[in-house]
């Protein structure tokens, strides 16, 4: 810790030193996401966020975080982007 703060190494030595029982967690995957995420690991990311969702799907921090991501990484269409054509056809797709 610096100046009050966990530098990236610090926050990666930690998370690795807990134990499967800790790592089963929300708040794990939760953590690890931000520190892939701040590493510019986005996919890493996506998928950290994902699995705190999934251990615990009303755990608020994990979705924030999910929603701000760029849609494009995340696997979506970003209708703000897209022709008007294919948002229509978005609606009327079969699934």
């Amino acid at each position: 810790i610096q100046g009050g703060k966990m530098n990236g190494a610090s926050a990666l030595k930690n998370l690795q030193a807990l134990s499967n029982e800790e790592r089963d967690t929300a708040i794990y995957h939760y953590v690890k996401g931000l520190q892939n995420q701040a590493s510019g690991d986005i996919p890493k990311a996506i998928i950290s966020f994902k699995n705190a969702i999934a251990k615990d799907s009303n755990f608020l921090p994990a979705r924030r975080e999910l929603s701000a991501m760029p849609q494009e990484k995340k696997g979506g269409t970003n209708i703000f982007k897209s022709d008007l054509k294919d948002v229509v056809g978005l609606f009327f797709k079969k699934k």
